[in-house]
């Protein structure tokens, strides 16, 4: 319930601030993927 409510608050800028942190979600993880998978043959 809070989380719709502040969301209804920010507006239209919600779409935008939910693009940011998906951008900077996948920057984080897509490194830790890769350096994962790389790891794999060498064990």
């Amino acid at each position: 319930m809070a989380d719709t409510f502040f969301v209804s608050q920010l507006g239209t800028s919600a779409s935008g601030a939910t693009g940011i942190v998906f951008a900077l979600m996948a920057l984080v993880t897509v490194p830790v993927v890769v350096r994962f998978f790389r790891g794999l043959p060498e064990e």
